[in-house]
This record gives C-alpha cells, sequence and structure tokens, in this order.
C-alpha cells in the first residue's frame, strides 16, 4: 500500500478514536474511555482490517508492542508491517 507516513498517522488517529483511545499531542499520551487492554485489542483488529494485513502480522507480536507508547512509534509500526506484506 503507496500511503505518507502523514496519511498514515492520520488515518490511525481516526481508527484509535474508533476504538476509544485518543492521542494528546499537548502531553503526548494517549487517553483511553474503556479498559486499555480492550481499546487496544479493538484497534488492533481495525487496524488490520483497515490495512487487509493478515493476522500473523507484526502488530501482534510481544516484541512490537513498546511501538504502542506514542503515534509515532505506532505509525512506523504499522508503516513496516504495510511494507512487509506488500512486497510478501
Amino acid at each position: 500500500m503507496n500511503i505518507s507516513k502523514t496519511q498514515l498517522k492520520k488515518r490511525l488517529l481516526d481508527i484509535l478514536n474508533g476504538a476509544g483511545i485518543v492521542w494528546n499531542d499537548d502531553g503526548a499520551y494517549f487517553e483511553f474511555h474503556d479498559d486499555t487492554m480492550t481499546c487496544w485489542g479493538r484497534a488492533v483488529q481495525a487496524i488490520d482490517r483497515a490495512f487487509d494485513l493478515p493476522a500473523d502480522n507484526r502488530i501482534h507480536k510481544p516484541y512490537s508492542w513498546d511501538e504502542f507508547e506514542n503515534i509515532e512509534s505506532l505509525t512506523r509500526l504499522v508503516k513496516l508491517a504495510l511494507d512487509f506484506y506488500e512486497v510478501s
């Protein structure tokens, strides 16, 4: 998928919002409208569906969970997954 990081970030912010997660740009942190893990679970499923990623993509791997700390690192992670599965 050919998408710029800026476009991807905007799309991810929309997806996260739908999952109950809001990025607070001033404080650089996520706010959750429900249980944190529930929100992330919904967000990961929505990201998979939105970008047609396979269920075993790197977003699901425990070694990638540190990338969920902020929107910039999450955007990089999703971009890597998109680039990897586009080539594969």
